[in-house]
């Protein structure tokens, strides 16, 4: 993968890119970095050519004080779609990257097809502390559950090299994926994209009412369940990617 920057406005986002064919946009998940799907980019870059940014405030790309929340996030990534000269491009978002995905087919209509994995984008009905809970402990429980034990060490390893970075403003950087997390994006309802949406069955973030909820709010769109957790892009990678591959094809 070869690493890029890109400043729009008050923020300099650092973004990966491999592969040929037509382009494709990866957002990661909250408190990883786009590095962390390393091995997913691969799979995808045999038939796309693949951007996966960094989401602001994660490793490369910084926080800027004008992005507040999931539409400033749109707004920013639509920009950089223009800027890349784009004329289409398919996104694929993986937890907070799949509102991200969500809040850019928003502004801009040069998104076609949407992949939202074990995504956030609407409320959720529970408390912070209980996100956390899920996120911090549940969801690793969950990867040794599937005999996913390296994913464990794996997935803090990854947390340090996206977090170290922004050190002096990580409380800011927390607040800002757990309140953008609660509250969802705004007028999903309103988005026309074909979407396929992925679940695992056992996600302890974003439950299967929560994928259910989702998928009936969104006017194109196709849930498939798999067995898994909140992280099975990552140890059913080959699956996953042939199924987007052909979705989007």
């Amino acid at each position: 993968m070869k690493k890029h920057t890109l400043k729009i406005d008050d923020t300099e986002i650092t973004y990966y890119k491999k592969g040929e064919g037509k382009p494709l946009i990866l957002f990661h998940g909250g408190a990883i970095r786009a590095r962390t799907y390393k091995e997913i980019i691969n799979l995808l870059a045999k038939n796309f050519t693949v951007y996966a940014p960094d989401l602001p405030g994660h490793a490369g790309t910084n926080l800027s004080t004008s992005i507040k929340d999931y539409d400033d996030i749109g707004s920013l990534f639509s920009k950089f779609i223009d800027k890349l000269g784009f004329e289409t491009v398919d996104l694929i978002g993986h937890s907070f990257g799949g509102g991200t995905a969500l809040a850019i087919a928003k502004f801009s209509k040069k998104v076609n097809k949407l992949v939202l994995v074990a995504t956030a984008g609407i409320p959720l009905n529970y408390s912070a502390m209980r996100l956390l809970w899920g996120f911090t402990f549940k969801s690793y429980n969950g990867s040794f559950r599937y005999g996913m034990w390296r994913h464990y060490f794996f997935a803090n390893n990854e947390q340090y090299a996206a977090l170290l970075p922004r050190i002096f403003e990580l409380f800011k950087v927390l607040s800002f994926l757990i309140r953008n997390t609660l509250i969802g994006v705004k007028d999903i309802e309103n988005i026309s994209n074909e979407s396929l949406l992925i679940w695992g069955d056992h996600d302890e973030i974003f439950d299967l009412n929560y994928a259910k909820r989702l998928d009936s709010k969104l006017t194109n769109s196709k849930l498939e369940v798999y067995t898994g957790n909140h992280d099975l892009f990552f140890y059913k990678k080959e699956y996953i990617t042939d199924r987007i591959i052909e979705f989007l094809i």
